[in-house]
């Protein structure tokens, strides 16, 4: 987007629209993308990853409530459903699953998922959980809060997050984006969230952002699509500055590189000329990541060992 009207967060969502229902229900493109998403993380020198994903979205046995489409384009896509075994969410998640091994594999790198919660339908939520618990052999570590904030109380979704810490899956949320203050705080305290997607909203409000920096909990920022969703007006003013002068746990991510056409790289480099991040702050970043990444403490280690050497970093 280019002109300033489209940056919403619920235009920018809307994009999802035009390619969602020509994948959902298609297992074998859910598997060669996930497969693909490796190599292409691969490309970019990255050592572990987390894609995350909505099984429901996906799955062509599951209706998707005021979704934005028009009644010819749901003909048409029922018609691609039509020729098409049925898929379930748990079906998502095996394709899914079988694509990230695969490309794992074949591309050297680590990765493991996330199960997205959609903000729109907490119907979906306690299923999410359910999947998550029954995969976490196979890869899937956490779930997550996504979708847009207004509208649609993060709340109702607290069955479904009590179950999950109850059951030791990790939690992430998206909060704070284009919300308000109080969202980030919901996200801790009624969800239970170890990790925060964006949370730039926190700076607004003194008690919060002394909450987020008190409780270290990790946020996920996003430098490109905070512009493209109107959850920060100008680059320049990020929250991203105030919390590495802070000293706040945060690490970069990409949002949705698919949609925006971006890369870690790319959103590295934005920090450097648009932020002024030195050198030894993105080191700090990356080493921020992992260590709230959502590893087993094993595997976390031998990956925090690996970014020491490949920083020449030493343990003396």
């Amino acid at each position: 987007p280019t002109d300033s009207d489209t940056h919403s967060l619920s235009k920018f969502l809307d994009t999802f629209f035009f390619f969602l229902p020509l994948l959902r229900g298609d297992s074998e493109a859910l598997e060669r993308i996930a497969y693909e998403f490796c190599e292409d993380q691969a490309e970019n020198g990255i050592l572990y990853s987390e894609p995350r994903y909505s099984p429901h979205l996906l799955a062509s046995t599951v209706s998707w409530p005021g979704s934005s489409i028009s009644a010819y384009e749901s003909q048409h896509y029922r018609e691609l459903d039509s020729k098409r075994p049925p898929m379930s969410p748990k079906d998502v998640v095996s394709a899914v699953n079988k694509g990230l091994q695969r490309g794992s594999k074949d591309f050297q790198i680590m990765t493991r998922s996330i199960l997205c919660c959609m903000t729109h339908e907490p119907t979906w939520s306690m299923e999410v959980v359910d999947l998550a618990h029954e995969f976490r052999a196979q890869g899937v570590v956490a779930i997550d809060l996504a979708g847009d904030e207004n509208g649609f109380p993060m709340s109702n979704h607290a069955p479904a997050f009590k179950k999950a810490k109850e059951l030791n899956i990790h939690r992430t949320v998206h909060a704070g984006e284009v919300g308000p203050p109080q969202n980030v705080v919901t996200a801790l305290e009624v969800l239970h969230a170890e990790r925060i997607g964006h949370g730039y909203a926190s700076v607004k409000d003194k008690s919060v952002y002394n909450q987020v920096k008190q409780s270290g909990v990790h946020l996920e920022a996003c430098l490109f699509s905070s512009i493209l969703t109107g959850g920060v007006p100008k680059i320049e003013n990020h929250p991203a500055k105030q919390w590495a002068m802070d000293g706040v746990n945060f690490s970069l991510s990409t949002d949705d590189p698919g949609v925006m056409q971006c890369n870690l790289n790319d959103e590295l480099m934005r920090a450097q000329t648009d932020l002024g991040f030195d050198p030894a702050t993105l080191t700090r970043l990356t080493f921020n990541a992992a260590r709230s990444s959502f590893l087993p403490e094993t595997e976390k280690r031998e990956l925090l060992q690996t970014l020491k050497t490949a920083h020449g970093i030493s343990d003396e």
